[in-house]
């Protein structure tokens, strides 16, 4: 049965199709998140015993450049898989036929050069947002340093606007199979109108992503220092790279939440702006997705 509804709903309506896409997704998604973060931290936690290990030693500068080069691999790799994420959830949210992992990371793979372009176009136009506000506050600051402030404060707001309508051109990137300009103008497109109510929505998901995150890191990196032995430093040490290590954990085991959230919001909109359209899509792609299994 499809998660996604078939017309356009209520905020409270949006945020409970949210967690029914984390929920019929859980268990895969999960899975692909968890190795998402492995390949997170693993570069960093090599990185932290060569260096420890080498320290003072000839080989010191080689290690270095070997695990500088293991995270840029695994970063990439990271992006690929969440990627995957993304499609796994929104074909849970479709009734598409259940895709196996290896055919998720796959997609994800190949969205990974479309990604590369679309945050770049992305990129360039929050920067571009940005700069009136640089100017108007390097001006001002001339005349009145209170002006300057003031006019900084309000013109941020310009990058916080660019960055709401262009929210879901990653997204688009994955599951519209489109990239650079047309994603951030489909992104735009989908916004327009619904600028406060997408804030409003991404708002919350945000607070709850935050607050169990946050929570769940606190308590593992307290319970950590409580069975730690030895003096109080070592303690802290390990006090503060469990709660580090922990609140990765949950971020990744968050993060389909996360993508669920975007999904939902994502899908309200089409039914909001495309209508009968994204019927056709929907039907489309689960036929589509139904003889290639």
């Amino acid at each position: 049965m499809a998660v996604y509804p078939d017309g356009p709903s209520g905020i409270g309506r949006v945020l409970d199709i949210s967690f029914r896409l984390y929920r019929a997704s859980f268990g895969k998604s999960t899975l692909l998140a968890l190795i998402a973060v492995f390949l997170v931290i693993a570069p960093a936690v090599l990185s932290f015993v060569v260096t420890f290990r080498s320290v003072g030693t000839p080989d010191a500068g080689s290690g270095a450049l070997v695990t500088g080069i293991l995270s840029v691999v695994c970063s990439i790799a990271s992006l690929g898989v969440y990627l995957g994420i993304i499609h796994q959830v929104d074909a849970a949210g479709r009734d598409a036929p259940d895709a196996a992992i290896g055919d998720a990371v796959a997609v994800g793979f190949k969205r990974l050069l479309p990604m590369i372009w679309t945050a770049i176009v992305w990129y360039l136009a929050l920067a571009g947002s940005a700069i009136p506000a640089i100017a108007a506050a390097a001006l001002l600051m001339d005349v009145s340093p209170m002006a300057g402030a003031l006019a900084t404060a309000v013109l941020a707001l310009l990058p916080l606007a660019v960055l709401v309508y262009l929210m879901f051109a990653f997204v688009l990137t994955v599951t519209d199979r489109e990239s650079g300009l047309k994603a951030v103008r489909h992104s735009y497109a989908l916004v327009k109108g619904n600028w406060w109510r997408v804030l409003l929505i991404v708002t919350v998901i945000m607070i709850i992503y935050m607050i169990i995150s946050g929570v769940f890191a606190a308590v593992g990196g307290f319970l950590v220092g409580l069975v730690a032995v030895g003096n109080a430093q070592i303690q802290m040490m390990l006090s503060l790279g469990g709660t580090y290590l922990l609140m990765l954990l949950f971020q990744g085991l968050l993060t389909p939440y996360m993508f669920a959230g975007l999904l939902a919001t994502l899908n309200d909109l089409r039914m909001r702006k495309e209508g009968g359209d994204l019927e056709a899509r929907l039907a489309g792609d689960v036929e589509a997705e139904a003889a290639v299994t």
